[in-house]
């Protein structure tokens, strides 16, 4: 722990720390206990900086992996509540000219569903009212 505080205070850029701690790390094979100690340790103030450069790149892959995930998965999901949308609206009132269309695609996950749930109480296109979802 000691020696990743010093690499973690030397004025030397992130990826040079990163790299000199994943050096000490790589010899640093711990017990179950020894790492409850080591982590006990490094959660006090004296190592604050060495839990900054203590992810390894396998960590900090899978926190980018999950990131994409999320995201991927919104834009997903904001897809199928476009697609839902429309064939909603086209099953009421036929094929949606093109600035409904427009309109549609520029609304947001939250207001595809409230669009959704409003569409209900609608009698024809001409009561959508995209500007009262934004």
């Amino acid at each position: 722990a000691e020696a990743l505080r010093k690499i973690s205070q030397a004025p030397l850029d992130a990826h040079k720390q990163f790299l000199l701690g994943e050096c000490v790390r790589a010899y640093l094979p711990m017990e179950p206990e020894q790492k409850a100690e080591y982590d006990k340790l490094l959660a006090t103030e004296t190592y604050a900086g060495v839990k900054a450069m203590n992810k390894t790149i396998y960590e900090e892959g899978i926190e980018k992996g999950m990131e994409k995930g999320v995201k991927f998965g919104r834009e997903e999901g904001r897809a199928e509540l476009l697609d839902c949308a429309t064939n909603l609206l086209e099953g009421r009132f036929g094929p949606l000219p093109a600035k409904i269309l427009t309109d549609l695609k520029s609304l947001s996950r939250q207001e595809l569903k409230s669009m959704i749930s409003n569409s209900f109480r609608i009698s024809s296109l001409d009561a959508l009212d995209f500007h009262g979802l934004k």
